[in-house]
């Protein structure tokens, strides 16, 4: 499917009018993107534009006719019929390895060469396949729309072209056309229409019908026959002509015969018969006369733009989902208890704010929380293969069964997983187990279980052919529709209910008996079960991970994340997968935690050591809500500091306002946003979507009761940018260009999408998104382009931060080595700041303070292109347990936030939360931490702005790949409301221990060391994706730093802690559970620590 808009030109008068349908699908498919679409889009093996314009024509005969544009050689690289354009890859339908493509066969393609010359000479001499062609004489100025009519603008030299490209359906007939209006005063210009093979003819076409002299057809011919048709309509006593020049068509114009522009009309039409020559004929001898495509310079304003309304919600709870029992208590009732319902056998444990199992029969619920774990059992049987996923390079992995690399790796890469490293798949990867007689579904049980992180369908293990089609009797284990499958081919289906593509780790299995029972299960518990019976083996089947058959499921190919994988010759129990489980990824755990206050309530432990929650009679009203969470064990800590930081309404230094978004609305947009810029005087916003929509955000007033949303702009390459200029003009960062928008006629709807700096090169591959347009107050921009995946660069942008000059004449590279950026703060002086992911040549998350030249890590970047041998270190390494993937930064501006103003701020597409992000300076040498803030939303976060009216912050992100957050989308004002909680401010790391700055008091009693742990590891920098923790002595693992005691100053708002071994590392992390207010006041902060201060901390507590 695709371009979900149908576009029927008329005749004569050349006009497109829209019929629009609006797809059922899925919500990629459904969406309708504009008049164009813009994105990496392939034509064939080795014909792909970059920077692809997809231009949906109309309904032709053999389906949707469709032209594409490659905006950095300036040529039309093809036309088809077909289903518009295949939306594949991460914005659409998920898949990591893959881009769009066309979805059709088609009618002509062009040479991968430039697409017009004046001179004569069609060569590409980029040093570079990428970027714009000839740049300081090609230009690429941009789009005009007028309704669903697009021009495109572009010249070489001094000639300059309008082209608007078109379609005529004349019976079966389909003939592409190109109206081209040329100015200029270049002697020639040869303007490429399509290739064909060396040994075609050209030849006049002589038919009765074309006598006009402003006129003519040609015929290119193969062996005799007609296979292409070309028309020309130009003004009279032009000289156009139509050249065969080796393999290419092109037509020759002479800019310089008109005094001010001319206007050409190109018919081309696939031909084949002698009726379809008098078709074509008749058309072109029909053709009326076009003398000016003004309209496009000045389109007429729309009379009505669709417009949609919501209501925002005011000081909401946005946390993730769990189950939650609201417990309300009126004054004087009696007491109450409520049983924790798990698993039979569980074994329970109260564990209290240190960390410690706290075995007192009544354990108080405000500084505790309740685990029950899975029992131990026994497995008897070994497993017959089980890949632990943790060498992080090669192309076979090790089976820890018999220390064969018999997993044949094609294509999968690696990243940081639950227990060690696991397998990243890309949607076109795979691994196969070496051998025959695998798995013998006919003649034996078997169970199979692996850890997976998924946010899309696709294979998890089969059985059949390794190449082809699906076949009868083949096997395959997949995700579909979000949960669990199994299908025997020709046989039958088991569905499961539960659903696994959140993102999150999941640990699935299944089991097979020969005689056909199966039974899916999903985190420790049976999903579903039924009976597929197997009658035959599938001749050649080999074992599979990440894919099935070409054909089957839809999609076969797997995206995610894949760890522990175990088989075993047999039927496992419950018990017995919940322990593999816990051995090959993280044990499986329910936990319970009070959110609210419930005075003199208690964990009770029962005699069969059951725990209930305890609920006594109180002569004031109780209430307070009952948290379950379920997962890994790995997870639980954030799990429940995510929790717990769920504040009731009105309890928290912040609130949170949801704006919401029309997820239902008339274009149906897909509402990802990538970026946000302010209105403030208008009370409104500009919000960018993934899927390349602008929306217009209006009634952002303090009650949010009446916003509006307004469609103003569509068809952008993964808007990650945008900002609002002095001058009011919006300018829009995409993977291909930064675009200015241009509402010429003054109705909202944006008419010019004008190129304002397209000097960024950009390849087909998935991972070189372009984010974080921000200004300097020269009016300079800048913005981030990621590295390709585990790839090294294919040209000089890949991981650098450009600067763009304010008049967007050029760019240039000014920092580099990044790897996944994502967001950008300029914070004047020089001095820059954004985020990286854990990676290849990334050992963990960084938060960067860049300064120009700098060198940030990654050796796969396009600046320089030789290995480095050292990097800049980071203001701060952020292991992934604590962010697994942060965003943007924000400064807070002077005023409104108290203790806050004047920080800066992290923002988290991993978890959805905001932290303060300690900034430190010893010596010239900067260093720093983060400490997290009770503020969070269910969505990944990318990009945040304050508004300089009202002081709230204001957010927006997504979710598209890996991320703890759940909803796909969302846009949110945080305001902050009063006192923060107990947190540091300052964190400094002196010759003796660390010097903390709290926001309030400790109170006396929080100088006992017992009620701080502090821990400290570093790093491996190398080519492997992530890295081991390595204790201060160089063995695997974390180094406890023992804290002697802890002094307060005076005013008990530093804190002191004596370490004795101080040291530097790479990564610190300080937990607390200190007293406060008769309760305990748990927090961290997680630091790097490249040098000391050699002075003691006892002068930062003594007066």
């Amino acid at each position: 499917m695709m371009l979900n808009c149908r576009l029927l030109l008329a005749l004569v008068a050349l006009s497109i009018s829209p019929i629009l349908v609006l797809g059922q699908g899925p919500r990629w498919e459904a969406m309708d993107y504009g008049p164009f679409l813009s994105a990496s889009i392939e034509v064939d093996e080795g014909n792909i534009a970059c920077k692809g314009l997809a231009i949906p024509l109309g309904t032709a005969p053999g389906g949707e006719a469709t032209m594409l544009f490659d905006m950095d050689l300036l040529r039309w690289a093809a036309g088809w019929r077909g289903d518009g354009v295949a939306l594949k890859g991460i914005v659409y339908d998920g898949p990591h390895g893959v881009h769009p493509g066309i979805d059709g066969e088609p009618d002509w393609v062009s040479s991968v060469r430039p697409g017009l010359s004046t001179d004569g000479d069609f060569a590409d001499i980029r040093p570079w396949r990428y970027g714009q062609w000839a740049p300081g004489r090609a230009r690429w100025n941009g789009v005009m729309v007028d309704g669903r009519d697009v021009a495109l603008s572009y010249g070489l030299g001094r000639t300059s072209l309008m082209d608007v490209p078109g379609l005529i359906v004349e019976g079966d007939l389909p003939i592409y056309t190109r109206t081209i209006q040329v100015s200029g005063d270049d002697p020639d210009c040869l303007i490429e229409l399509f290739r064909t093979s060396r040994n075609s003819n050209l030849i006049k076409m002589d038919h009765p019908d074309l006598t006009a002299e402003d006129r003519f057809g040609v015929v290119v011919q193969q062996s005799s026959r007609p296979v292409m048709a070309i028309g020309i309509v130009q003004p009279v006593g032009s000289d156009a002509r139509v050249l065969h020049q080796d393999e290419d068509i092109r037509l020759l114009v002479h800019p310089d015969e008109q005094p001010t522009s001319a206007i050409y009309q190109v018919l081309i039409a696939p031909v084949g018969t002698d009726g379809d020559l008098d078709a074509f004929a008749s058309v072109l001898s029909a053709m009326g006369t076009i003398v000016s495509l003004s309209r496009f310079e000045s389109p007429p304003p729309v009379t009505s733009l669709p417009t949609v309304e919501t209501a925002g919600q005011l000081n909401v709870n946005p946390g993730r989902s769990q189950d939650v029992m609201e417990i309300k208590i009126p004054a004087g009732q009696p007491a109450r208890d409520i049983s924790l319902k798990a698993q039979a056998g569980s074994n329970f444990a109260v564990i209290g704010a240190s960390g410690q199992e706290r075995n007192a029969a009544d354990v108080p619920v405000n500084d505790s929380h309740v685990v029950a774990r899975s029992p131990e059992v026994s497995i008897e049987s070994r497993p017959v293969a089980y890949w632990k996923f943790d060498e992080g390079s090669g192309d076979a992995m090790r089976n820890e069964v018999n220390g064969k690399r018999d997993l044949l790796l094609d294509g999968v890469t690696w990243r940081r997983g639950l227990l060690g490293r696991c397998l990243d798949f890309d949607g076109t990867a795979r691994a196969l187990w070496e051998g025959d007689r695998r798995m013998p579904f006919t003649s034996s049980d078997q169970t199979f279980s692996a850890w997976i992180a998924t946010r899309s369908d696709g294979t998890i293990m089969s059985k059949t052919r390794p190449e082809g089609p699906w076949v009868p009797d083949g096997v395959t284990f997949f995700v579909r529709d979000g949960c669990l499958a199994f299908d025997v081919g020709w046989v039958g289906v088991v569905e499961g209910s539960t659903r696994i593509d959140d993102g999150a780790w999941h640990h699935v299995a299944f089991t097979w008996q020969k005689d056909g029972r199966v039974r899916l299960y999903v985190d420790g518990r049976e999903d579903n079960s039924g009976f597929l019976p197997l009658d035959e083996a599938v001749d050649g089947a080999v074992v599979q991970l990440g894919f099935t058959a070409e054909d089957f499921p839809n999609p076969s190919s797997f995206s995610g994340y894949m760890e522990g994988v175990q088989i075993h010759a047999g039927v496992l129990t419950l018990d017995q997968l919940r322990e593999i489980a816990a051995q090959t990824g993280a044990p499986l755990v329910q936990a319970w935690v009070i959110r609210g206050d419930l005075p003199g309530a208690t964990w009770r432990r029962e005699g069969n050591g059951e725990i209930r929650l305890h609920v006594p009679r109180e002569s004031v009203r109780q209430q307070a809500d009952l948290m379950t969470w379920r997962g890994p064990e790995s997870s639980l800590a954030d799990a429940l500091q995510r929790l717990k930081g769920i504040q009731r309404p009105g309890e928290s230094a912040f609130a949170i306002d949801h704006i919401t978004r029309p997820i239902e609305n008339p274009s149906n947009s897909w509402m990802r946003f990538g970026a946000l810029d302010l209105l403030p005087q208008a009370n409104a916003s500009l919000v960018t979507t993934w899927s390349g929509d602008v929306w217009l955000v209006e009634g952002l007033d303090a009650d949010l009761e009446d916003i509006q949303w307004t469609r103003i702009a569509s068809g952008l390459n993964q808007p990650f940018g945008i900002s609002v200029q002095d001058n009011n003009d919006v300018l829009v960062l995409g993977r291909d260009q930064v675009t200015s928008l241009r509402d010429v006629n003054e109705d909202r709807l944006i008419d010019h999408y004008v190129n304002f700096n397209n000097e960024t090169m950009n390849t087909e591959h998935f991972h070189e998104p372009a984010s974080g347009l921000q200004r300097d107050a020269e009016g300079n921009l800048y913005y981030v382009k990621a590295a390709r995946h585990a790839k090294d660069a294919l040209h000089p942008h890949h991981g650098t931060l450009i600067r763009i000059p304010a008049d967007g004449s050029e760019s240039e590279v000014i920092a580099s080595g990044f790897r996944a950026p994502m967001g950008l703060t300029v914070d004047g002086g020089g001095v820059y700041f954004c985020s990286d992911q854990e990676g290849h040549w990334m050992p963990a998350n960084r938060i960067n303070r860049i300064e120009e030249g700098g060198f940030y890590g990654n050796n796969w970047t396009g600046t320089p292109m030789e290995d480095r041998q050292t990097y800049d270190p980071p203001l701060v390494w952020i292991h992934p347990s604590v962010d697994r993937s942060p965003s943007s930064q924000v400064r807070v501006p002077g005023t409104g936030w108290g203790d806050l103003n004047g920080r800066l701020l992290g923002m988290s597409y991993g978890t959805g939360r905001v932290y303060l992000i300690l900034e430190d300076e010893v010596d010239g040498v900067h260093q720093g931490g983060v400490v997290p803030l009770p503020i969070q939303v269910p969505t990944g976060l990318l990009a945040g702005r304050f508004n300089p009216i009202d002081g709230h912050l204001y957010l927006c992100g997504l979710v598209g790949w890996s991320s703890d957050a759940k909803e796909d989308g969302g846009l949110y004002r945080v305001r902050s409301t009063g006192s923060l909680p107990l947190l540091p401010l300052e964190v400094k790391a002196v010759k003796d221990g660390l010097v903390l700055e709290f926001t309030h008091p400790l109170e006396p009693e929080a100088a006992m060391p017992e009620f701080w742990d502090l821990q400290a590891w570093n790093y491996r920098w190398s080519e492997q994706y992530g890295s081991p923790e390595f204790a201060l002595d160089g063995s695997k693992g974390r180094t406890t730093l023992p804290i002697k005691r802890v002094v307060l100053s005076p005013d008990r708002r530093t804190a002191w802690l004596v370490v004795p071994t101080m040291t530097p590392a790479m990564q610190m992390h300080l937990d607390y559970a200190v007293p406060s207010d008769g309760g305990s006041q748990e927090g961290q902060a997680h630091l790097t620590v490249h040098t000391l201060r050699q002075e003691s901390g006892r002068t930062h507590v003594t007066p």
